[in-house]
């Protein structure tokens, strides 16, 4: 996951999350393998960094 992140800082449950390195290590989305409800984080963090891009 660190490659795939790099420098950017991630919440460690993603880090270290088995359902993230399948999607992946896959190529799908988590809800393509049957696990959509864990795509709510990433939905958030979208929204907070589209919100703060608004602020320049």
């Amino acid at each position: 996951m660190q490659q795939v992140a790099g420098a950017i800082p991630v919440l460690p449950s993603i880090l270290e999350s088995e359902r993230y390195k399948q999607a992946i290590r896959q190529g799908q989305r988590l809800a393509e393998i049957g696990y959509g409800e864990l795509e709510f984080p990433l939905y958030r963090v979208i929204e907070v960094v589209e919100q703060g891009q608004g602020n320049d």
